[in-house]
């Protein structure tokens, strides 16, 4: 139990042993995880926990309930339950307990080079996280308690972290999901006015660089040419279905002037918006005669 004590304290030298229940698993030269410690961090009103990176290792940490903070991607962050943060190797560690809600928390600390793989091809960093991840921390936790051999440990450990990482990163894919959807429908709802981008990116609180970039990757067009291209896809909706003028379409479709309209009717579908429309009521005319 001294050993244990003594190989905790090298990563948590905050530890405090009434408060702090720790699991340190002995070692395996075959094993790619290496000096795992598992634990759990009961509720108390004073716990921090600051430090230098330890360039050796990773930590995962899942609120179970309570709140705290974090520093970390240059902010600070607030931390709730159902919240999962990951530390990495190179990051600083500061964080801390509300004082009036403190968390109690589940974690795990290790070194491992191939899990540095895994997280830049699945593409989860430090950061924190909205996951569903409960289970898995559990599972871990109560394996190591458990009478199962040390390579079963071990195993189990490798296998939920994997899920740990796939999970976080499944939820960040439907976060980004969720983000080209929103801005889509903005961008939809902004076509009869005057909308900026700017004023778009700030309804839906991102830096416009950050939703340009984000929405091109997803959708392979800018957000300024998807509003642009639903624009046009009304004003042949509104040419074909109404007796309304170029001007009245181009001012209703909130253009700057009917000639910058025209101009880019013509540039997206190949005739200006006049011949266009003569073009498809010729071509009804036709269809209704053969019939």
């Amino acid at each position: 139990m001294k050993k244990i004590a003594e190989e905790i304290k090298v990563i948590y030298p905050e530890y405090h042993e009434p408060y702090e229940d720790a699991y340190a698993m002995a070692m395996d030269e075959i094993y790619p995880i290496k000096y795992v410690l598992i634990g759990k961090t009961l509720p108390f009103p004073t716990y921090r926990n600051t430090r230098p990176p330890t360039k050796k290792f990773y930590i995962f940490e899942y609120v179970i309930s309570g709140k705290g903070y974090i520093f970390i991607n240059e902010k600070w962050q607030t931390l709730k339950a159902g919240d999962m943060y990951i530390i990495g190797k190179l990051d600083e560690r500061n964080f801390y307990s509300d004082e009036k809600e403190p968390m109690h928390k589940i974690w795990i600390s290790f070194s491992s080079e191939y899990i540095d793989t895994m997280l830049l091809h699945y593409g989860v960093s430090s950061g924190v996280y909205c996951a569903d991840v409960e289970e898995f921390f559990n599972e871990i936790y109560n394996v190591t308690r458990g009478d199962a051999s040390q390579r079963k440990k071990l195993f189990t450990v490798a296998d939920n972290l994997h899920k740990i990482i796939m999970t976080v990163a499944d939820s960040q894919s439907a976060e980004k999901i969720t983000n080209i959807a929103k801005i889509e429908n903005e961008l939809i709802a902004s076509v009869y006015s005057k909308a900026s981008l700017d004023e778009i990116a700030q309804k839906l609180f991102m830096s416009k660089a950050n939703m340009i970039r984000i929405f091109k990757k997803a959708r392979g067009v800018t957000p300024y040419q998807f509003l642009l291209d639903e624009k046009i896809k009304i004003a042949k909706a509104l040419l074909l279905t109404t007796s309304m003028s170029v001007r009245s379409i181009s001012e209703k479709l909130s253009f700057a002037d009917e000639h910058y309209f025209s101009h880019l009717f013509k540039e997206k579908t190949g005739v200006p918006p006049l011949k266009y429309k003569q073009n498809k009521n010729k071509s009804k005319n036709i269809d209704s005669e053969t019939v």
